[in-house]
């Protein structure tokens, strides 16, 4: 093993500031959903704030996805902010964060119709911007099915965007430093955004500009009750999960990308595929070695592709193939900071074993990846002893 400062990555470890935030380094957790809430009333535990606070080495934390209201629940695990009850939950992580020095970000998101009909309860169906199926079996849902979705009414576009509102007035009253909106991974605002899961024929669909509204409006109904600098936006343009695909993703983000820039919002976060979207989650192994699966690279100048479309502040999430190819894209391509995701999982304290050449775990326990206790989510080791806290 290396020893001693690494001076080769110095561009993330430089401070800046993100939006309103202080970065003390240009590392970012990025929302990754591990399913620890409580699964009766969708509230954080305390088990979720030590996971955050553990990876205090990064400048900035993106939670796990939040349910914005209480349409349904498919992933079992996931916390809410639709109620008082979860805002004040969420308030006693944010104060654990924080106690640490760092930065933590609260994801907002609708799954739309990435859910089985067992997860629905009685009399509600799957919301989507078009009655378009995803294919195979969902498997947080014992193989089933997923539910085929009713196309979504003007009366459904309103009121969820205002659930999105009022889920960004709990995380300003639990003390976020500030939002993101999941608009990709295959969720409802990703499902709006790309014609293969979009065919609507009113102003929410057919042509870029439409499928593009619902996204627009939720971001401006948030900047009423946040200021831009505290709110930001993932995008996954070309990631085939849930059945997800567009016709011309480039052009779709060209006009996204500008549209968002008029908005000054603190970041946009793009990503490309990764680890999490191709390993099986359902194996009998306890622990694999994520690094030896082929990760498809469709495009390999997608982040310099998408970079030219937005002149603010990007942040470039993939599990990238070394650390050198992070740092290029901070120093050469103009993104402001990176987030690993299997690399957060694996390695609590990446930053610190980034600069000073300490060994990386690339040992996923996918059994416990999503669901369970601490086994498989607190329980990954530190590199040096004293940054256990």
């Amino acid at each position: 093993m290396k020893t001693g400062i690494n001076n080769q990555n110095k561009e993330l470890f430089e401070s800046f500031k993100l939006g309103n935030t202080n970065m003390k380094n240009r590392f970012v957790v990025p929302s990754i959903n591990r399913c620890r809430a409580n699964k009766l009333n969708n509230m954080p535990v305390d088990l979720m704030g030590y996971f955050y606070m553990q990876r205090y080495h990064n400048a900035l934390i993106i939670t796990d996805d939040c349910y914005v209201n209480a349409d349904y629940f498919p992933f079992k695990g996931l916390a809410g902010i639709y109620n008082e009850q979860q805002t004040n939950a969420w308030l006693e992580v944010v104060d654990k964060v924080h106690s640490r020095t760092t930065n933590i970000y609260l994801s907002l998101f609708h799954p739309g119709r990435v859910v089985s009909d067992s997860q629905l309860p009685q009399g509600v169906s799957a919301l989507a911007p078009s009655q378009i199926q995803i294919e195979g079996k969902n498997m947080f849902c014992k193989d089933e099915l997923f539910s085929v979705p009713s196309e979504m009414t003007k009366e459904d576009i309103n009121r969820i965007k205002l659930d999105f509102k009022k889920a960004a007035l709990n995380a300003k009253q639990a003390g976020f430093d500030g939002i993101q909106i999941n608009a990709g991974n295959g969720f409802l605002i990703d499902q709006f955004l790309r014609d293969g899961s979009n065919n609507r024929k009113d102003e929410y669909g057919g042509s870029i500009q439409n499928r593009c509204r619902f996204c627009l409006e939720i971001i401006d109904e948030i900047l009423t009750v946040y200021s831009n600098d505290r709110l930001s936006i993932k995008l996954s343009p070309i990631n085939k999960q849930y059945s997800m695909s567009d016709s011309n993703p480039i052009e779709l983000m060209a006009y996204l990308l500008k549209e968002i820039e008029k908005r000054k919002l603190a970041f946009v976060e793009i990503k490309k595929v990764g680890y999490l979207d191709i390993i099986p989650t359902q194996q009998k192994q306890t622990e694999i070695e994520f690094s030896k699966y082929n990760l498809e690279d469709p495009m390999p100048e997608f982040f310099k592709i998408i970079k030219s479309f937005y002149n603010g502040n990007m942040i470039a999430n993939s599990d990238f193939q070394s650390f050198e190819e992070a740092n290029s894209l901070v120093r050469d391509i103009g993104y402001q900071a990176v987030a690993f995701e299997v690399l957060s999982i694996t390695n609590p304290d990446i930053p610190q074993r980034i600069k000073e050449r300490g060994n990386i775990n690339k040992n996923l326990r996918s059994v416990f990846l999503y669901n369970g206790d601490r086994n498989g989510y607190t329980d990954y080791p530190y590199y040096i002893a004293h940054s256990k806290f």
